[in-house]
C-alpha cells in the first residue's frame, strides 16, 4: 500500500517514487496539506516535507530527501492537499489557443441557440484546438 492510500484513486506510487501526481493540470501551486487522525482533528504535514514540481504535466508532490510520508489515522480521505490550478488569474493567462476554441464554441452557441455543448464543441471546430491541451492520463 502507498503513502497516500485512502486518499485518491490511482496506482500506488510507493514502490517506484516518493511523488504523487495531482489532477487537474496544470499546478500552478500547493498551498497545504493536512493529515488527519482517527478523531478527524487535522495537522498540517510541514511544507519543507515535500515540493511542488508545477514543470511536468500533471504536476506532483514529492518527497524531500529524508521526509517520511505522512501516516493519517483515518481509513479514507485521510489527507488532504489544497492546490491550485489552472493557468492563471487573468485572461492573457490562458493560452491564447484555448481563449480562441472558447470563442468559436460561444459563437457557435449564439448562432445555433438550442445547441448542445457537446455539438457546438464538435461543429465549431474547438475540439480541435482542445485535444492539444488534453491530459489523457495521470498514471
Amino acid at each position: 500500500s502507498g503513502w497516500w492510500d485512502g486518499v485518491r484513486e490511482g496506482a500506488d506510487i510507493a514502490s517506484s517514487t516518493a511523488a504523487l501526481p495531482l489532477p487537474k493540470p496544470p499546478l500552478l501551486s500547493v498551498t497545504q496539506v493536512n493529515v488527519y487522525a482517527a478523531d478527524n482533528t487535522s495537522s498540517i504535514f510541514a511544507a519543507s516535507n515535500y515540493f511542488v514540481d508545477t514543470a511536468g504535466v500533471p504536476g506532483r508532490l514529492v518527497l524531500t530527501q529524508g521526509a517520511v510520508p505522512p501516516t493519517p489515522g483515518r481509513v479514507a480521505n485521510g489527507i488532504e492537499i489544497q492546490l491550485k490550478a489552472g493557468y492563471g488569474a487573468t485572461p492573457q493567462s490562458v493560452p491564447a489557443l484555448l481563449r480562441q476554441g472558447m470563442k468559436q464554441m460561444i459563437a457557435h452557441l449564439y448562432e445555433h441557440r438550442g445547441d448542445s455543448a457537446d455539438q457546438a464543441l464538435l461543429a465549431s471546430g474547438a475540439a480541435a484546438i482542445f485535444q492539444t491541451h488534453r491530459v489523457m492520463s495521470l498514471t
